[in-house]
């Protein structure tokens, strides 16, 4: 394959992806003002038991919030993907062992291949290097592409709708998509633009990390649907 079509086909791949800088949130945390001995402070109360049949129910916050390990990427596994409105929209996604908190992945638009090395963790999911044109049929180690690493929040807690991450704008926390292999409850949904010209949204879902994307081009009156990327299966990798 010629230079300029491997990258054509990068160019497409990046478009799909839309990489940024990095951006820093918030933690919070609570603490409790019971004693050890599991009575109050407040006066008044320093006699009274507790009731061993009254639970505590967890607070609609608590209900609602969501834990970003659900939206891990799978390991071990190859994810297939539909592409449609352009030729390079279909991708091949191969997903490899983990090592600690890191996954590598290595990508194929058909046109070019690009591997990805992703650091999870209890705050959320980073991409922390990307390098294009890598053909090699298994990613190298973590340790040896550490000193390179750049870190980019691609989901971070908390996972709120509205909230900003990376440029990235999260306008779904409980999205319902049907897509080629099947139905999938509770998606997030992020987009962004770029510069008013062009609209990327990402779909990411419990149990199988990025399930979609979509890319619009701004004509003269509103933002045009141009390519989609949809998983359609998931095998596991051969041992």
């Amino acid at each position: 394959m010629s230079k300029i079509k491997r990258l054509y086909a990068f160019l497409i791949l990046l478009f799909l992806v839309g990489c940024n800088a990095t951006s820093v949130s918030d933690d919070g945390s609570s603490k409790s003002t019971s004693n050890e001995d599991g009575t109050s402070d407040r006066p008044g109360t320093d006699d009274k038991e507790e009731d061993p049949e009254v639970e505590e129910k967890p607070s609609e916050e608590e209900l609602a919030a969501i834990h970003i390990a659900e939206y891990f990427p799978p390991e071990n596994v190859i994810k297939h993907f539909k592409g449609e409105g352009n030729e390079y929209a279909s991708e091949v996604e191969t997903i490899f062992q983990r090592e600690g908190e890191f996954l590598s992945s290595v990508v194929n638009n058909g046109g070019t291949q690009v591997l990805r090395v992703y650091q999870l963790t209890q705050d959320g999911i980073h991409l922390v290097y990307e390098q294009p044109e890598y053909y090699e049929e298994s990613p190298p180690s973590v340790t040896s592409l550490q000193a390179q690493f750049q870190i980019q929040d691609v989901i971070t807690a908390p996972v709120e709708k509205g909230r900003m991450i990376n440029g990235w704008e999260i306008v779904d926390v409980h999205h319902e998509l049907t897509l080629p292999i099947g139905k999938i409850n509770d998606v997030i949904v992020l987009k962004r633009t770029a510069g008013n010209e062009s609209l990327n949204v990402h779909y990411w879902a419990k149990q199988y990390g990025l399930v979609k994307k979509e890319f619009y081009y701004k004509n003269e009156e509103a933002f045009e649907l141009m390519v989609t990327t949809e998983l359609e299966r998931v095998e596991e990798m051969p041992q």
